[in-house]
């Protein structure tokens, strides 16, 4: 919204504000609403207020105001509206709502408006005229009907009732059982409202219980209070009360399968056609809610009888499952609904009367719906063994028992379907759901039919399985013994031929006839040739047997091939256990493992190739198959390559080793070397503090191959320390203490080393830090030699200071000091230094007395834990001096008398010196009084007093002897004040002659507030005090008024001559001499009540009485003292004038309290009381008795 169009959005919300409160004031005129009161004012106030805010809070612009803007618009607002409020009740003829009573004089001061309202504290009486209207009732008004069940055992019907409680009725009742017809009476009463007799009739919802069927019609209605009603037979209908409809199913629990269908059969009787409602529910699916009509439309006269209706529903069920069908509710024709479920549904039609019936039998049904069961075989084929049967597998799925039925054709490839139905073959009460069927001949197997325990089913694939007859594997071997360099052989060769289905396996065993040791191994093969080489690894005679053969279809075929016996002599061969590269030093020999096989004892033979040259070694004679090769030690460095030529076994077989891995050692011909980094002695020197936890690092240079293990020594302590595991040649030994530290050794990850210069490193430690006083910020003072103590300069209270100290150590320094007061009270402060020479702050502001510092700890950078220190210097604070006015309330004086002295007391150490400051009328001047040697001190200010008017004197500083300072700023509340005043004078504006109740208005000069004094018929005197120079007076009893004199505040007064006013009494007018009196009248039948008022006072007299309308009854005197504005449903005035007589007499046909509201007569009451009714004056007439009114609203 833009700017423009916010600004209009503005003026509209206060010209509707502003509407408010027109209307609010119209109502109040015209409309008698008796609501403008205290209410309304607050109403307009938090109006404004809220559209103040709402302002600020939007900030609309051109709108835009300071929030203390909006605080004074809203205060301004609030005294804008009381001033609107009482101007608008001053002009309707009402007092204003502020009013000062004095209850111990006869006159009063006040801020009430001229003339007066009746006093109704003083009995004027009143006269209330009640029409008594007749009781009605409307029966069943909304023409519902009922029903009565099992479930409900009795029914309500609604009827509306006008009247005062307690209620009677009578009724016919027709027994639809019986058929007979009673006449009944039923009482009404209301137990949980509290009922008067002054109540206005008012409509009341009552029921009446039937409990049995039949019709009922309503004949007459009466009250207590009021007697025989009516009965308003427009609107009231009769009420058929019937049997409740209800449904049941005849089945709770039925198997069917699926793609079948069924039919649901229900029982239902009721005053149809009937509407059944139910459920449907799938598996875990929501419910579905469907509805069915059964039965015939019932003729209207037949409403009592109960018809029976048997009907069913027809379903499908495609899917298997769980289908739940269960009645929700049936509604009859009447609409009389029952309810089956606590969960209300959307039905179709709109429910009549509702019963709940949650524990019903016979009204669901549960329906499994079984899947069909299904039949296949495992595998197409299947083989038949010889002299074995072929297991042809049947998968079933469905609930067992099953039945199955298949057809074998013998000696068939392929299905006859001629064939079929001779080979039949039917198998019952199968109880697995993988049934296997035993088939010893060969040929085609079909599967035909499946049928479960609840179900026929179909058969799925494959259905068919081809039977056929396998033979068992065979075997063939042939063998060739196995030669190499020597004449023995080392093995035989196997080579092997296979009759039957792969994949084959053939077991076999070897046995060394030597050692008796024997093993059973496989041969697995998939094709129908194989060779394998029997070729053991210890010499001796071995026997080779086969065992038995399996193939795909067979399993341990017994094989009949003769047992093969040869001689096995193995090659000899060596081999290095460990190949991997091995790393040594110049003079150290290495250990390399060896493995030998074959017949020994044996000679081996290796070669060592050293760059360009090889040298071949023999070694003899070795028993052992685990042998240890130790070299030679290493005269150079470099790498060395050891290969294992070949070897000879105890029958002189030699064989050139092949297969084993050369093993090499590569030898470094460097030496390790460790030493600490610095050329100089200071680089090689570091700082550690005493107590330093985290210790320094000392530089140290590591030559050779990492990782190193490194040996040092603190030379103090002669203690060998080991930092093994190195890998950085420029390590850092972390060390803790300090000394001279020296390394005493190396060795790196292949070599020992040696330590060469510098091998040695300094570790010096750190100086605690220190702190000081400053020689010139304190002074020693000793009692004697061995008792001094130090003593600061003393200072003035709220005057800041702080102590030069000097400190040694390495910045930022840590100092923690504490100052204690006289009374014991110690705080404790620390302070964060960067210079060597700094302050300790003592005081932002002293405070008088004695106080010892001390200076508890120091720490620094390289010292974080504190050093205690005792440093104690003691300083004294003294207090500043005070000055104060003894007189320092308001002094008074009128013009022309003496000037009262000003006295001050004084605190602190003479001579004092103190300045002074005055104002008055606008003006300001100084002056200052010198060497004062008292504590209290007076003096004269006649040179200062020039003229009338108000006199402020300050003390502005104050010098006692000790040279401290106070100060101190102009205010009112330590200010002497002396007020010279002129005398009050006071005259009126009133006329000489006033009514009781009316005001009387003087105006007073000079300076206030203001005191006056009257008397009444010359009575005794009375003070009354106005504020400002404006007094009002009202008036309260008849006799003369006399204003004696005015004074104001200081006591300066006049005495008026001649200042009286003559007071008139107030006439009186009473209806039914002060009674209140009840009359009674009948509706519709056109009778007037008569009402009679007295006056006293002179004639002619002119009144108004006031006539209202209630929202209550009255039926006791007592109860219209006791109306409130809430009570008042309208009102209006009606005035009187010209009445010549003391009595006046009217009628009225109106309902309504009618009580006086004003009077006046010759001398008093012109002006009329009231302003929110208009009125209609009417002239009393002395020469006829009629009596003429005239009415407004």
């Amino acid at each position: 919204m833009d700017a423009i169009s916010q600004r209009k959005l503005v003026a509209a919300v206060a010209v509707g504000i502003v509407s408010k409160q027109l209307y609010d004031i119209y109502g109040y005129f015209f409309e008698h609403n008796s609501g403008y009161s205290s209410t309304t004012l607050i109403h307009w106030c938090i109006i404004y207020i809220c559209f103040f805010l709402s302002l600020w809070f939007f900030q609309v612009e051109r709108l835009q105001f300071r929030f203390l803007a909006i605080i004074v618009f809203s205060i301004l607002s609030i005294f804008w509206n009381i001033g609107i409020f009482e101007v608008t009740k001053f002009l309707h003829g009402e007092p204003y709502s502020l009013t000062i009573l004095k209850n111990d004089a006869p006159v009063v001061i006040t801020q009430e408006k001229e003339s007066i309202k009746i006093d109704h504290n003083e009995n004027l009486g009143s006269h209330y005229i009640h029409f008594v209207p007749y009781a009605r009732g409307v029966f069943n008004p909304n023409g519902d009907a009922f029903c009565i069940s099992d479930y409900n055992t009795k029914v309500e019907v609604p009827l509306l009732i006008k009247g005062v409680p307690p209620y009677k009725i009578k009724y016919e009742f027709t027994n639809f059982n019986t058929n007979k017809t009673t006449i009944n009476e039923h009482e009404f009463s209301v137990t949980n409202e509290k009922i008067n007799i002054d109540d206005k009739p008012k409509v009341r919802r009552h029921v009446l219980p039937i409990k049995a069927p039949g019709k009922v019609h309503l004949i007459s209605v009466s009250d207590e209070i009021y007697g025989e009603g009516k009965v308003d037979t427009k609107n009231s209908k009769d009420a058929y009360i019937i049997n409740c409809p209800n449904a049941s199913l005849t089945e709770s629990f039925v198997e069917v399968c699926v793609e079948d269908s069924y039919d649901i059969n229900f029982l239902a009787s009721g005053f149809g056609p009937l509407n059944v409602y139910y459920t449907k529910k799938v598996n875990n699916e929501d419910a579905i809610l469907n509805m069915f009509q059964s039965g015939t439309i019932s003729k209207e006269n037949d409403v009592q009888k109960q018809h029976e209706i048997r009907d069913s529903i027809h379903f499908d069920f495609p899917t298997p499952g769980s289908y739940l069908f269960k009645i929700a509710t049936v509604m009859d024709n009447l609409n009389n609904t029952v309810w089956y479920t606590n969960n209300k549904l959307t039905l179709s039609k709109i429910p009549g009367y509702e019963v709940f019936s949650n524990n019903a039998k016979d009204i669901s049904t549960l329906i499994n719906v079984r899947p069909k069961p299904t039949a296949k075989l495992e595998s197409k084929d299947t083989n038949l063994l010889l002299n074995q049967k072929a297991k042809v597998k049947v998968i079933l799925e469905g609930t067992g028992p099953w039945t199955i039925t298949y057809a074998f054709l013998e000696d068939k490839t392929e299905i006859v379907p001629e064939l079929i139905e001779k080979n039949k073959i039917v198998i019952d009460n199968i109880q697995q759901n993988n049934y296997v069927i035993n088939i010893d001949k060969p040929g085609i197997f079909k599967l035909l039919s499946v049928t479960d325990a609840y179900c026929k089913g179909e058969i799925l694939l494959p259905s068919d399985s081809l039977v056929q007859l396998i033979y068992p594997p065979e075997v063939e071997i042939t063998k060739e013994p196995i030669y190499e360099s020597c004449p023995d052989p080392i093995g035989m060769r196997f080579n092997v031929t296979f009759v039957g289905e792969p994949p084959f396996k053939l077991k076999y065993s070897y046995t060394n006839e030597n050692t008796g040791e024997s093993k059973i191994e496989n041969i697995i093969s998939n094709q129908s040739r194989f060779i394998f080489n029997g070729t053991p690894k210890v010499p001796g005679k071995y026997a080779y047997s086969f065992l038995s053969l399996n193939d795909a279809n067979y399993f341990n075929v017994p094989v009949n091939i003769t047992e093969t016996t040869f001689p096995v002599h193995p090659p000899s061969d060596a081999i290095f256990l460990k190949t991997d590269k091995i790393y040594s030093c110049v003079g150290e020999t290495v250990t390399l493992p060896i493995r030998l096989s074959g017949t020994g004892p044996w000679s081996l033979t290796y070669d060592i190739l050293y760059g360009r040259i090889r040298t071949s070694k023999t070694i003899s004679n070795i028993s052992s198959s685990n042998y240890d090769l130790i070299t030679e030690k290493f005269d150079q460095s470099g790498s060395y390559s050891y290969e294992l030529s070949s070897i000879i076994d105890a029958n002189g077989c030699i064989k050139n080793i092949q297969h084993s891995s050369p093993i090499i050692i590569e030898v470094f011909g460097h030496t390790p070397k460790a030493y600490f980094a610095g050329e100089t002695d200071e680089s090689r020197r570091q700082y550690i503090t005493l107590d330093d936890p985290n210790g320094v690092y000392l530089p140290v240079r590591l030559e050779g191959k990492p990782p190193f293990d490194l040996n040092y020594t603190l030379i103090n302590e002669d203690k060998l320390i080991v930092d093994k595991s190195i890998w950085n040649q420029n390590a850092l030994l972390k060390v803790y203490k300090p000394g001279v530290y020296e390394l005493r050794g190396i060795h790196d990850k292949y070599c020992p080393g040696i330590v060469e210069n510098p091998r040695q490193f300094e570790v010096r430690g750190i100086l605690r830090p220190t702190i000081e006083i400053v020689e010139n910020e304190v002074t020693k003072i000793c009692k004697s030699e061995d008792s001094c103590i130090l003593s600061r300069t003393t200072i003035c209270e709220n005057e800041s200071d702080s102590l030069g100290i000097k400190m040694t150590g390495k910045p930022p320094f840590i100092v923690k000091y504490s100052i204690t007061d006289e009374k014991g009270k110690e705080s404790v402060f620390t302070e964060t230094l960067s210079q060597y020479d700094s302050r300790l702050s003592l005081y932002s502001k002293a405070v008088k007395g004695n106080y010892t510092i001390k200076i508890l700890s120091i720490a620094d950078a390289n010292y974080s834990k504190p050093s205690k220190v005792n440093e104690v210097v003691q300083q004294e604070v003294k207090s500043k001096p005070r000055a104060s006015f003894i007189t320092n309330k308001k002094l008074f004086q009128c013009v022309g008398e003496d000037t009262s002295d000003l006295e001050i007391v004084l605190q602190g150490e003479t001579p004092f010196t103190v300045k002074f400051s005055y104002r008055y009328n606008g003006k300001h001047d100084t002056f200052e009084i010198k060497d004062i040697n008292t504590q209290i001190f007076k003096f004269s200010i006649n040179e200062y007093i020039k003229d009338v008017g108000i006199y402020s004197f300050y003390i502005r500083n104050v010098i006692d002897g000790s040279g401290c300072i106070y100060e101190e700023e102009e205010t009112n509340d330590k200010a002497a004040f002396v007020e010279v005043s002129d005398v009050a004078k006071i005259w009126s504006t009133s006329a000489p002659e006033v009514c009781v109740g009316d005001m009387l208005y003087y105006t007073l000069s000079g300076i206030g507030p203001f005191k006056v004094y009257y008397s009444l018929n010359d009575g005794e005197e009375v003070p009354v005090t106005a504020s400002d120079n404006q007094l009002k007076l009202r008036t309260g009893e008849p006799g003369i008024v006399t204003i004696t004199r005015a004074c104001n505040v200081m006591g300066c007064c006049s005495k008026p001559i001649g200042l009286s006013h003559v007071i008139h009494s107030w006439p009186t007018a009473k209806i039914n001499d002060g009674k209140d009196i009840i009359e009674e009248l009948r509706e519709d039948e056109g009778d007037m009540g008569k009402i009679r008022v007295d006056f006293t006072g002179v004639p002619p007299f002119d009144f108004t009485y006031s006539h209202k309308i209630l929202n209550v009854g009255i039926h006791k005197s007592s109860d219209i003292n006791s109306i409130s504005p809430q009570d008042i449903k309208s009102e209006k005035q009606v005035s009187i004038v010209g009445i010549n007589d003391y009595k006046y007499v009217f009628e009225s046909s109106e309902e309504g309290l009618y009580m006086v509201s004003s009077i006046s007569d010759k001398y008093c009451g012109n002006r009329q009381s009231y302003s929110n009714q208009s009125e209609e004056k009417v002239e009393d007439s002395s020469n006829t008795k009629d009596k003429k009114t005239g009415e407004s609203n």
